[in-house]
């Protein structure tokens, strides 16, 4: 049974699971066999989330052939916590980097920043872009396991 607050802004919340998480758990699919691997991200204010990878791996060789993905990011992780957490579906590439995103990065992993980005990327290596059309939040301490639609349209 959920509990009913309608006080409580499911956008701003999302915000703050995004800024108290770093894993995301991202599937991606190819000829019809799916594939999920684990990223360490970051985000901005309008939801699109930021991670790098190696591109030989197989969500990245993924991503290249099918851009569709979903993903979930997960705040309790305690067995007894209550369940906080998004779940996302969007378009994901390949994107250019920069010194924003290797700061912020390093910022939120607690890592010092290079003086040059190349310092950071070795070869082989790219940031990718989830581009989110679908958020849904799932914040049982407020509204139990009703998910709480941020961004797109309920699916039904």
């Amino acid at each position: 049974m959920s509990k009913s607050n309608t006080s409580f802004n499911p956008t701003e919340l999302a915000q703050q699971v995004l800024e108290s998480t770093y894993l995301m758990s991202i599937a991606t699919i190819h000829a019809d066999s799916p594939w999920v691997a684990d990223v360490v991200f970051i985000h901005d204010e309008k939801f699109n989330i930021y991670w790098i990878s190696k591109t030989n791996t197989r969500h990245s060789r993924n991503i290249e052939l099918c851009r569709n993905v979903a993903a979930t990011i997960t705040q309790s992780i305690n067995q007894g916590e209550d369940n906080i957490g998004l779940q996302l579906e969007g378009t994901a590439m390949r994107v250019r980097g920069n010194l924003g995103l290797v700061t912020r990065h390093l910022t939120k992993r607690r890592k010092l920043t290079p003086e040059n980005i190349r310092d950071f990327l070795g070869p082989g290596v790219s940031w990718y872009k989830l581009t989110p059309t679908l958020i849904e939040l799932i914040y049982e301490p407020i509204w139990g396991y009703d998910k709480q639609l941020v961004l797109g349209s309920k699916i039904s």
